[in-house]
Parts: C-alpha cells; structure tokens; sequence
C-alpha cells in the first residue's frame, strides 16, 4: 500500500527556485535521439521560448556545478563531456545601474563593459580552481596561471608576486569591483564617475577568451575541451547591452563559445557594436524551444508525462514503476462526462422549459412580428411536439434547434433542402420543423451512417455542451485529465506543472485530501486549477503601461469573436479558436500587435496557408490553448475563422478599437435569429441571450 506524502509534489514551478541538486533530479531528457543542444558545437546558440518554455532548466543543466553532481570530479568532466558550462543568470549583473544620472552614455557603456567581464570572469576563475585542485594541471601550477592573467592586463596594477593562487587573484578583481559598484551606487549624487576608478585594464574579450585560451595551452587534458558561456535572461539587458553581448558572440575565439538564453520578446536585436548584425545560421543558430514542442505533439507529451511522474516518484513511500505511479494518479482524477452537464440540466429544469426552448420560441415569435417567418398557429404546440421525441434530453435538443436555424437561415438559397419544395419567399418554418423532424426520425432508427444528425453530433457535439454550460451558468468542466492538461499546456513545461499544482491546492482546500490513497480529485477541482493556471497566463503578460492595455483589448476582442462562432444559433465553423487573414491587406500597426502577442505567446502561429481560390496569402493564428478556458472556448483547433482586413484591424490596430463594436454586431448577426444577416423591421431585439454575450467581452477588461 502507498500514499502520498502531505506536501504537494509540484510545488515548485520555477527552475529558478531550484537547487542544483534538484535540476539535476528532476531533468527530464527531450528525447535521446535529439539533442535540442550540443555542447561540443563551436556555433553559438540563441535559446529562446516564451515564459516557462523551460529554458531556464534547459540551461542549467549543462551548468558546471550540474555537470560536477553527475561526473563527481573535473577529470570525469573533460573525458566524457568534453565542455565545460559557466552559467551566469545576466540579471545578477543588475544592469538598470548602468543608465542615467547625469552620466554620457558611452561612459555608461565601458563601464558596462568592464564590469560584465568582470562579473563573468569570476564566475570562470571559481570553476578554474578544480582544475588545479584534481591534479590535472601537471607542471602548470596555479601561481603560474594567476601570473599569465595578470600579464593580460595593460598595467601591472595587480602585484604578480603577491599571487600566489586564484584566490588570491579573485580578491584583487573583487576590490576592483566594490570600487566600481561604489561609483555606480554613488553617481546619483557625484553627476560623475571618478576616472581613476573606473580606468579600463583589459580590452573586451580580454579575460573571458584569454583565460580559457591559457587553460588549453598549458594544460594537456584541457586542449580539447570547449568553454561554453551560458547567459541567461539576456532579455533583462538594455538594447545597447545585447548589441555588446552581440559583439562577445561574434568575435568568439576558441577554445570558447556562447549559448544566450532569453524570452521571445526580449530577444530584439542581432546588431553589433560595429553596426554589422550577426546572422542566423551561419555565425548563430536559434534554438525555438516553444516551436519545438508546439510542432510536434507526440514529443511533448512524451516529455510531459515524464516530468510530472519524475515529480511523483519523489512522493511514494515505496518504489513504484513510472507505469504504476501513472495509473495510480490518473485514477485519482475525476472522469469528466457530458452526462454531468446533462444531468445537472435535467435535474434544474424539472417539469420547466430549458432556456433555448424559450429563445426558439421568442427568435420565431420575433420572425413573424418582423415579417421574416410565416404566421405560425399553436406556435406552443407544435414547439412541443417538435422536442417531444428528444425524452427531455437538452443536447439532443440542441441539435434539432441546430438543423431549424441552419434551414431557417439557408432559406431562399441553393444550399436550403427544404425550401425548393414548398417554393415560398417567407420563412416557412412549420416546413423546416416538419424537415427537421424527419430527419432526426431516421437518425434514432439508424444511428449511423450519412445523416444530418450524425454529421452534427460528430461535429458540434463539444460546441452545443458548451453553449448549454454557458446559458446556463454551469462549469463546463471538459478540461480535465492529464491528457487534456498537456493538451493545454501546450508545449510549456511551467503551465501544465502550475496546472497540476493548483489541481492539487484546490482539492485539498474542498477536503478531498487528493494525495491520499484511494481519494478522487474532483471535477470542481479539476476545473478551478486549470481556470486559475489560465488566468495567471492572462494577467502575467509582462506588458507594462498604455501598450499592454492595449494588446488585452485586442484579445478580449479577438475572444469575443471566437464566442460568436460558439455560442451562435448557427456556428458555421466548429471548435473555432483560430483565425487567418490576408497579409498584405492590414495596417502596418496590427501587424505589429500581432507580432507582439505572438510573441509573448498570446497566440500561436498555424503555418501558413495559400487561399485555394486567389491563391491570396495568408496567415493563421490560434489562441493559446490555456486560454481557453476562461471564455469557455474548444481547447484545439478545428474549425479556423476567416477574418477579413477590417475586422483584423478593428481587433488588433488600436487607430481602429472604435470600429469594432459596429464589426463585431454586424458579424454576430449573420449567426444570430431571426435575421441571420437579412435587414429587418425597426424593432431591434433585445434578449438576455445577446446581452450575455455582451457581458463575457469585458469579463476580464483591464481599463
């Protein structure tokens, strides 16, 4: 028998918040055969991902303190890894000091300069010391070394024969470095940065390809090892601070090279202090993590299921397969069924009329009173004869209010199947009822094959549950189970462990006690962890000031057209959470909040299309699947809306927010009884169905 320790075996979410033993314990291998990063390629790398796209783990493996738990010593190190990994996190050097304060900019940047190569420098001469502490060295003594480095400098303001070991020489740049940070920390007052200290001793790249070069040259087992400079959250850096790191990249000398981490939209330029850009492919190669998993599913998920059962051997009292672990917990996690919707529906509408029989009745009643439907005698009649085969079921329902509306709408066109044979001009809608009747008659009989109805329950069955959930304020608690978190996590380690994380708290807290043995994790919390996990993604934009509020605008309204495609009497599309357009035909201004929520991750690039008819280029988009959630939207994609330039620049051109709300009635009224798109009398409707889509726009409005 094994149970669950109290604790929550995903707690910690942040590779940051990670000790190097537990990088180590918990490294997750992508796939053997493919390695994302090699470290005995000279080429340096730019590894860049959205926010806990597990860069930061990635990273961290390949460490030198993590390559030291693995290997034990330096000597396993340089035999079998051949590299060695001096990782610094670049918001250590706290690169906000560098600016202002009365201070020239150019003062600022050799400043800058000097002090990184400083920083980075003692970082390499700590992982230095093994080298002479484990023997490898032979006749190159340590004494020897610290001399060579110090002859790298343009004076001799370090006495050589005071060295005697590394310490010793990481005392002295330490005293150079105090004496820096006292002139940055003190410039605010002084309107100046006093020359004597802040003199320039080294070129840049002096130390940082020198020392390793000294290492190569003097010590035999060293002469084919590679020094990788791993530096991370570049995108903490000021603009002209990574056009220098640029600069260090480029002019890389062996036996050294660079692997750069950062955060898609941190990584903002390829220029170098020469103004010439370094360029991709051939004197860098960019490593998308996030492309990398999003592409490819099957990987992924793989990936995932190895990280969150990694997390739950931890938690076993006794030793468990990963296989056992995995059934053990799936088991726990509540199944979800459309019956519980179902149920739940016909358990509150006992001897009542669910709420879409009332709207039919009020769309038919407001079709008649506008001219667009014929008169209709015993409307209440016929209404419940024609739900009366459905034994009360409401998603059964819906399909047959479904079919009625799609007639109701294709009326007086090719595409209508009820309209040729009655050959009037007003909505006939006792003919469409007496259709879909029929219809729905031959699909209870045979169940499969071609019908209408068949077509639809494969088609809209997730839709139609969603718009019951919805109309009736019930959770709709699809997104449940480990598949289905993956599924929403989408390629990002961080999420779908915060998913987990947040699962687990929200069980414990409804007394569930979800890390004992034989006990169940709800449904309820289930669907409270995935709508907390979706909504720190929303609101974790790192978008400051009139900008950010501006992209939410323009995802608020993005999802809101989504709901229109879900929530409409007559969806044309099903499980719509993607859009294309015509590229050339935007402003230059959505293009750029495209770009911008593309590249924080808001959503997702589709790859490109070729419109089969104009061959008119396009691109596609998708709603990062977290997201959906919180406007009850599909999970994965299907269906894609096809926007056109103006509704594309309404939603994302912020010159152009003003156009929307007209776009966005015009567009719901194509989908909406009793008009479906056709002008109408003066009488304008007004129901609780279209106002509560209203309401869910602003649902998380940032104004």
């Amino acid at each position: 028998m094994n149970t669950f320790p109290k604790n929550n075996p995903f707690g910690i979410t942040k590779a940051t918040d990670f000790s190097d033993n537990e990088i180590n314990e918990y490294w997750v291998n992508v796939n053997p055969d493919y390695k994302i990063l090699n470290p005995n390629e000279l080429l340096p790398k730019y590894i860049l991902g959205g926010k806990g796209c597990g860069k930061t783990h990635l990273l961290r493996y390949f460490s030198y303190p993590l390559q030291k738990i693995r290997k034990g010593n330096l000597s396993r190190i340089v035999n079998d890894d051949k590299y060695i990994g001096i990782y610094s996190v670049l918001d250590g050097i706290n690169s906000s000091r560098f600016k202002g304060k009365g201070i020239d900019e150019e003062q600022w940047k050799s400043a800058f300069e000097y002090y990184f190569e400083l920083y980075i420098s003692d970082i390499l001469l700590n992982i230095s010391k093994d080298v002479f502490a484990d023997g490898i060295s032979k006749g190159y003594s340590e004494k020897d070394f610290v001399r060579d480095i110090s002859l790298l400098f343009y004076e001799n303001v370090i006495d050589i024969n005071e060295l005697q070991s590394i310490d010793d020489f990481l005392g002295r740049l330490s005293v150079l470095r105090k004496k820096i940070d006292l002139e940055i920390v003190n410039a605010a007052f002084n309107r100046t940065l006093d020359i004597a200290t802040m003199r320039i001793l080294f070129s840049p790249g002096d130390l940082l390809f020198g020392i390793p070069a000294l290492l190569s040259k003097n010590i035999a087992l060293l002469q084919n090892v590679q020094f990788v400079y791993i530096l991370d959250e570049y995108e903490k850096l000021f603009e002209w601070q990574k056009v220098f790191v640029n600069t260090l990249v480029w002019e890389k000398k062996q036996p050294c090279t660079f692997w750069i981490g950062a955060r898609k939209y941190g990584y903002t330029t390829t220029q170098t202090k020469t103004e010439e850009q370094i360029k991709p492919g051939s004197e860098f190669q960019p490593i998308l993590l996030d492309e990398i998993f999003q592409g490819d599913d099957v990987l992924y998920k793989k990936f995932a299921k190895e990280l969150y059962l990694n997390r739950l051997k931890k938690y076993y009292l006794n030793d468990l397969t990963s296989e056992q672990i995995e059934k053990q917990f799936s088991a726990k996690l509540e199944k979800y069924s459309e019956d519980k919707i179902i149920n739940e529906l016909q358990k509150r509408y006992e001897n009542k009329e669910y709420r879409h029989f009332k709207d039919l009745r009020t769309e038919i009643r407001e079709g008649v009173t506008s001219k667009l439907l014929n008169e209709v005698d015993n409307l209440d009649l016929k209404l419940e004869y024609f739900i009366s085969d459905t034994d009360n079921n409401p998603l059964e329902q819906k399909y047959k209010i479904y079919l009625l509306y799609k007639e109701w709408a294709n009326w007086g066109t090719k595409k209508s199947k009820v309209f040729s044979k009655v050959n009037k001009l007003t909505v006939d809608i006792e003919a469409i009822m007496d259709f879909v009747n029929q219809q729905y008659a031959i699909y209870k009989k045979e169940k499969k094959g071609e019908t209408e109805f068949a077509n639809i329950e494969e088609k809209y069955k997730a839709d139609f549950l969603a718009q019951l959930a919805y109309e009736n304020n019930i959770k709709n608690t699809c997104y449940s189970g480990i598949d289905e978190f993956i599924n929403l996590s989408w390629g990002n380690p961080r999420i779908f462990l915060l998913t987990l994380k947040l699962i687990v708290e929200k069980s414990d807290l409804l007394g569930e006690k979800p890390l004992e043995e034989g006990s169940v994790i709800s449904l309820e919390a289930q669907y409270q962890g995935v709508f907390e996990t979706a909504k720190w993604f929303y609101q974790d934009v790192e978008i400051i000031g009139d900008v950010g509020k501006k992209l939410y605008r323009s995802l608020n309204s993005l999802s809101s057209v989504f709901q229109i495609y879900r929530f409409s009497d007559k969806p044309t599309d099903t499980s719509v959470c993607a859009f294309n357009f015509g590229i050339e035909s935007i402003s230059s201004l959505a293009k750029d909040y495209i770009n911008m929520a593309k590249t924080h991750s808001i959503i997702v690039e589709v790859p490109n299309r070729k419109q089969k008819n104009s061959g008119r280029k396009e691109q596609t988009y998708q709603l990062h699947r977290i997201l959906a959630p919180l406007w009850n939207l599909p999970s994965s994609r299907r269906g894609i809306a096809d926007l056109d330039a103006d509704m594309i620049n309404s939603i994302f051109d912020p010159q152009k927010y003003d156009r929307f709300e007209a776009q966005y009635n015009e567009m719901k009224s194509r989908f909406m009884a009793p008009t479906f798109g056709k002008k109408k009398s003066n009488k304008q409707r007004k129901s609780k169905r279209e106002s509560g889509v209203n309401n869910i726009l602003n649902l998380f409005d940032e104004e």
